[in-house]
């Protein structure tokens, strides 16, 4: 699993924000539509939390910072949209976990007080929140002068905190502010060679060049956006669905948004596609027709899959394969109608229960050997136990289940093992997609 299954870089120019520009933001419009997609995209992924990466927030001479909690409160007011703002939980444990990540890596970091988030972070945040986003919700400056050793050490220290969770990752900058006279910063006539050389670096995915970009450029760039794309860079382990969204630079400085890693978040639709086919597929059933619903889903690195069915929040059903044979969609579509009408535990599922339904798909990586069991975390791997002939299967991240001990004593007894008797014990990751009122979405445990 990617440290950040997805990490984006966005820019934090108030005007691009609809409240803000008003009639001039008919200028940055490019700008304001990637930054909607990029908050999309984000809130999509559905994060346990989201990391930003500010470098407007005050820096600390030698360290990083990380804002102080327990809300993180915003407002655009500085620039006439007091009514754009943000009232977000600080992800407690998120920062508890990247302190002593930190601290491995051998990286300063500090917390500081703010009364309100400055606009680094706070545009971005605007996007996020009327994507949807009030999760948990960390923001992270820079020190005075950061290194490129400090902004790599910074990355790997958020990789290594992000082992086995669900963050986000958003880097907040802007490009050169001097590419026309009346820019910010005034004009240079090399200004735009930076944009360039960032633009082709962003979209090629050879992040190694941002660090060796002429430090002499970016000073005569007057850029902000440099530092944070390379901390970003170094925590993902791959370019995967790379993608330049905008980039333009109507008032004299440059607006880049781009996908830095997407990991499955683009694969998004097709595993919608496959809710899809469930459904059809009890509805059929009961209904005594065909199901009509398909989906082209390539297999790929899933080895078993699982359907679920709730009423109002409860279980009412769930039976799985740990192996496919066939096509994913025709395990869905077999395993739909059995864990509605199959599944020991309940009563046949009726037609008149249909509205009061929603249904999981839960798709399967493949299962590896635990030889200690501290090796196991109940919110990130499922697990299998066999002896012999009997064997019991329990999903990840299960309402209920907080311990190992209470994951274990659950499998052992669907399995009919008893606690001493020998058996072997595998763990898996598992990727649920999930239909809810606005459409479907998933989550990757």
């Amino acid at each position: 699993m990617p440290m950040f299954p997805i990490s984006v870089l966005m820019c934090h120019a108030p005007i691009v924000v609809p409240g803000v520009g008003g009639a001039r933001g008919s200028a940055c419009l490019s700008s304001t539509r990637a930054m909607a997609e990029a908050a999309r995209l984000v809130v999509a992924s559905r994060p346990d939390a989201i990391v930003v990466l500010s470098p407007h927030t005050p820096r600390v001479r030698g360290a990083f910072s990380c804002v102080a909690g327990p809300r993180l409160l915003g407002d655009l007011g500085d620039f006439g949209a007091e009514q754009v703002r943000c009232d977000l939980p600080r992800g407690e444990g998120v920062v508890s976990a990247i302190g002593e990540a930190c601290r491995d890596q051998g990286v300063a970091l500090e917390e500081i007080r703010l009364r309100r988030l400055d606009h680094g972070a706070m545009v971005p945040l605007a996007f996020l929140v009327e994507g949807g986003w009030q999760g948990e919700t960390v923001v992270i400056g820079l020190p005075a002068e950061p290194t490129g050793d400090e902004t790599a050490a910074l990355g790997r220290a958020l990789s290594a905190a992000a082992e086995g969770k669900r963050w986000a990752l958003v880097a907040s900058g802007d490009c050169s502010h001097r590419l026309l006279p009346e820019a910010p910063a005034g004009f240079h006539p090399r200004a735009m060679e930076f944009d360039r050389a960032l633009v082709d670096i962003v979209s090629e995915g050879d992040d190694a060049r941002l660090f060796r970009m002429d430090e002499a450029l970016r000073d005569l760039a007057a850029e902000d956006v440099l530092d944070t794309a390379q901390i970003a860079t170094s925590c993902v382990s791959s370019s995967a669905n790379r993608d330049v969204l905008s980039y333009e630079g109507p008032f004299g400085v440059g607006y880049l948004v781009a996908v830095l890693h997407a990991g499955d978040v683009r694969d998004q639709r097709q595993l919608e596609t496959l809710v899809d086919v469930a459904e059809d597929a009890l509805h059929a059933h009961l209904h005594g027709r065909g199901s009509q619903a398909s989906a082209s889903f390539d297999a790929g690195r899933y080895t078993g899959v699982f359907v679920t069915w709730r009423k109002n929040g409860d279980l009412r059903g769930c039976i799985g394969r740990m192996t496919l044979t066939g096509s994913v969609a025709e395990a869905v579509r077999e395993l739909a109608v059995a864990a509605a009408v199959d599944d020991p535990r309940f009563p046949p599922v009726t037609k008149d229960e249909l509205p009061e339904l929603t249904g999981e798909v839960t798709l399967l990586h493949p299962a590896e050997p635990v030889g200690d069991v501290r090796e196991l975390d109940p919110r990130v791997f499922g697990v299998e136990v066999t002896a012999g002939w009997r064997r019991g299967v329990l999903l990840p991240d299960l309402e209920g289940v907080d311990t190992v001990e209470e994951q274990l004593a659950i499998v052992l007894r669907k399995a009919g093992i008893a606690p001493q008797e020998r058996y072997l014990l595998r763990r898996f990751r598992a990727q649920k997609v999930v239909r809810i009122a606005q459409g479907a979405e998933s989550e990757v445990a």
